[in-house]
């Protein structure tokens, strides 16, 4: 049956429980409850009840002039008793109005047997009496312990007797008591008679907040049994023994949520602090007892006290090891590991309360659940709980990359760890870089999410010895991990005999997606970085899933533009960022590690050298722009759309090439449609030929861009023009007949110079018996030829009609355009 220690009757007309030490009196009537009580000044928060463990100052609400007010715990202008103590303004016979006050405080008064008054010193009909807040019980004056002559071990609760109980008292006895509040280091110990009728003073034991059972073994013959305590300020809701109720319910009963358990369920019961054990391994099982021992739990529930775990394990010489307690928290909680030992030993997991739990995972195997965060590792991979150490609650999953005190100085070097993540719990993972200080204290980074594919993660070197650790919120599959170039899990991607991994020139990034970077220019640079930037890079060797890049760069607001990913290709692989009229940040980053033969930043050679094109000749990159098409790296504009009506023009391009890479090369025409600037035109490739390459792109009616595209960067070339305007050298004759290429109809065959017509021109002959006359129309590019015996034919050095010779041998006539 419940015990109560309070009263229950509310006679004030409030309904909150008091929130501060000041109350404040309303003007009072005639009408019952006479008075109202506030906790504020303006009287908008009205106080239903009293705390005896306050001190409370009264005064009046607004300086109230009336009706003065005054206490008493013995009656009405009674001097109070010892047990109440009252200071400052008024008395029993003359309250205080206006800006009067007084101070009340309590010294052993109890609400279930003591009343106390609230009255008008003026009018004896305006008599009421205060209500108090549930005080729960403490053992200091619980009428259910009793007083001790110890003065360390002050109260007791006696649980048997001998006399009276007889072969009862010869039980197992359990105390089970929830505590609700109680001075730090609080402890009880048990006090027993043994069989030669001696008292047995057991070792004290700490208690705790939340449930505490305490059990005492049975015996063969009657005891005495008693549970000392030493602090009378514990605060208890529930007590029993042996299974009766003496105080409370018998404490609280906690629900496990929809898919959990409680933690009584799959435990054992304990002893003492800790009525819940699970033994992970025991003596009796031998030398595999000496393996380290671990414990997850996922706490979904836990009680309003909370509860504490304990690691119990017996030591080397057969003596018991409690270990302190520690508190539970909602979600994992990742047990510390207990380290193995060279001797067979027990080891429990203990618990100070009930808990719910939904996983519970002793030794690699889960005793409840299923790892709901589970991932299978994908052919290849490996889950990195198989090379991480056990972490803790938070961060299960831990690994070291560097310690203070095993790598001294070698610690205070750049750290880096790689992890190649295949496979993600469904709900995600994040890591956390824990690392010590230089004044030793311990520092642990924001949690990142984890994302698939590469995530790279650097911390800068320091100039003091440190340790620093990787940690994992959860488990995640993963076929690479590296630490600071040392590889934990995969195989090194190898660059070909000749080549180099773009990973030791490029920066190491903290961008997951791009852990490679670098940098062509930033904004301290100012007007230099506006400038056109451009990257070349020869690959040799891609890894398995190939390798991306992207432009990164901050844009005239100073916002960054991520840019798309482009796919990376074995060969040259150009990128071309435009320039700009305002200072700038522009990056180049990799998603993946590449081999690489050569690298050209902004036109310097950072691996590799430029190559050397034959005398008097240049590489496209002389005169053509580098565009980001791996396939057309480089193009040469001959107009834009914004030049007008000059860009309906047609034009005739002439390069004169001197030397093509391996495989040739081609060009190809890039021009805009009369549908508008963004619609583009690719023409088919051509193959480009050593000596004179002469074409043109003809005349259209609308405003157009135009542009010449090379394959290569391995053309070489010693004269390049547009519309017989020199871009590069000056025309040549390149078949040596005395016309520049240009003017030469037929550059390349010293026979023709000129284009013939599409139409030969009509043609006559007579004759006046003395002379042959030959006639002809649109003879422009044409002579008169003659010849003996149409195998050979000589020119009569006349282009223009007529031509009149005298008759002599027989001959043949022709006009010629050869």
């Amino acid at each position: 049956m419940m015990k109560l220690f309070y009263a229950l009757s509310l006679l004030l007309s409030t309904a909150t429980m008091l929130l501060g030490a000041n109350v404040y009196v309303s003007m009072g009537s005639f009408n019952s409850p006479y008075y109202e009580f506030y906790s504020d000044s303006a009287g908008t928060v009205p106080l239903a009840s009293l705390d005896v463990n306050e001190t409370y100052t009264f005064y009046r609400l607004a300086n109230a002039p009336t009706h003065p007010f005054y206490i008493s715990d013995v009656g009405y202008e009674e001097t109070s008793s010892s047990k109440i103590t009252l200071s400052g303004d008024g008395s029993a016979n003359n309250g205080i109005t206006g800006t009067q006050n007084f101070t009340l405080s309590f010294n052993g008064f109890d609400p279930s047997s003591d009343t106390l008054y609230f009255y008008c010193t003026a009018h004896s009909s305006m008599l009421n009496q205060f209500s108090f807040a549930a005080t729960l019980p403490l053992v200091g004056t619980s009428s259910l312990f009793e007083d001790t002559s110890n003065a360390t071990w002050i109260r007791v609760l006696q649980t048997t007797n001998k006399n009276t109980d007889a072969e009862n008292s010869q039980s197992e006895q359990v105390i089970v008591m929830n505590i609700t509040s109680m001075p730090e280091g609080s402890r009880y110990r048990v006090a027993k008679t043994t069989s030669n009728n001696q008292w047995y003073m057991a070792p004290a034991k700490d208690l705790s907040i939340g449930l505490n059972t305490i059990t005492v073994g049975a015996v063969n013959f009657n005891r005495t049994v008693k549970i000392q305590f030493d602090q009378g300020g514990i605060e208890f809701d529930s007590l029993s023994v042996n299974g009766v109720s003496l105080y409370g319910e018998g404490g609280y009963t906690l629900t496990a949520p929809s898919g959990s358990v409680l933690a009584s369920s799959v435990f054992s019961a304990g002893t003492g602090a800790y009525p819940y054990a699970y033994a992970s391994t025991t003596a009796a099982d031998g030398t595999a007892s000496q393996a380290e021992q671990t414990f997850i739990l996922n706490v979904t529930a836990l009680p309003e006290g909370g509860a504490n775990y304990s690691i119990y394990k017996t030591t080397e010489n057969g003596n018991d090891d409690e270990g302190s307690p520690v508190a539970l928290e909602l979600g994992t909680n990742v047990i510390p590991a207990v380290a193995a030992v060279q001797f067979d030993r027990t080891v429990k997991l203990r618990l100070s309360a009930d808990v719910a739990i939904d996983e519970f995972f002793v030794n690699g195997d889960y005793v409840v659940g299923s790892d709901g965060n589970t991932v299978t590792a994908p052919t290849g991979s490996v889950l990195a709980s198989s090379v991480f150490s056990t972490g803790n609650n938070e961060y299960p999953f831990a690994h070291t990359s560097t310690s203070a005190l095993e790598d001294g100085a070698a610690s205070q070097a750049e750290q880096t760890f790689i992890l190649n993540v295949t496979a993600l719990p469904e709900n995600g993972a994040s890591y956390s870089i824990f690392k010590t200080t230089a004044n030793g204290y311990e520092d642990t980074s924001n949690p990142v999410s984890l994302v698939l594919g590469t995530n790279t993660i650097t911390r800068p070197a320091v100039d003091f010895d440190r340790t620093m650790k990787l940690r994992l919120s959860k488990d995640v599959a993963i076929d690479t991990f590296i630490v600071n170039g040392e590889y934990i899990v995969g195989e090194p991607f190898l660059a070909p005999e000749g080549s180099v991994l773009a990973s030791t020139l490029f920066d190491l990034n903290s961008n997951a997606n791009y852990p490679y970077l670098w940098t062509l220019t930033t904004t301290e640079d100012g007007v230099s970085g506006r400038a056109a930037q451009t990257m070349i890079l020869n690959v040799t060797a891609l890894p398995e899933g190939g390798a991306n890049y992207s432009v990164y760069k901050t844009v005239s607001n100073g916002q960054g533009d991520a840019g798309s990913q482009k796919a990376l290709s074995l060969g040259l692989n150009p990128i071309a960022v435009s320039a700009v009229d305002f200072d700038r940040a522009v990056k180049i980053r990799l998603t993946d590690d590449v081999a690489i033969d050569s690298l050209a930043v902004n036109g310097i050679y950072q691996l590799g050298s430029a190559p050397v094109p034959p005398v008097g000749s240049v590489y496209p990159d002389e005169n053509f722009d580098l565009v980001s098409n791996v396939d057309w790296p480089y193009a040469y504009t001959a107009a834009n759309s914004t030049d007008g009506a000059s860009s309906q023009a047609a034009f005739q391009f002439l390069i004169n090439i001197t030397e093509l890479p391996d495989g040739g090369a081609t060009r190809s025409i890039a021009k805009t449609l009369i549908s508008g600037p963004s619609d583009w035109y690719y023409s088919d490739p051509v193959d480009l030929v050593l000596g004179v390459n002469r074409f043109t792109v003809p005349a259209v009616e609308f405003d157009r861009t135009v542009k010449l595209r090379l394959s290569s960067d391995q053309i070489a070339y010693e004269y390049f023009g547009v519309n017989r305007t020199n871009v590069y050298g000056t025309p040549l004759d390149s078949d040596s007949d005395g016309v520049n290429d240009w003017e030469d109809y037929s550059p390349n065959d010293p026979n023709v110079q000129v284009e013939p017509p599409a139409v030969a021109p009509a043609l006559s002959i007579s004759s006046d018996g003395a002379n042959v006359t030959i006639e002809w129309s649109d003879s422009a590019g044409f002579e008169v030829k003659s010849s003996d015996d149409l195998n050979t034919w000589t020119s009569t050095g006349d282009s223009e009609s007529p031509y009149t010779e005298s008759i002599g041998t027989t001959k043949f006539y022709k006009l010629s355009n050869e």
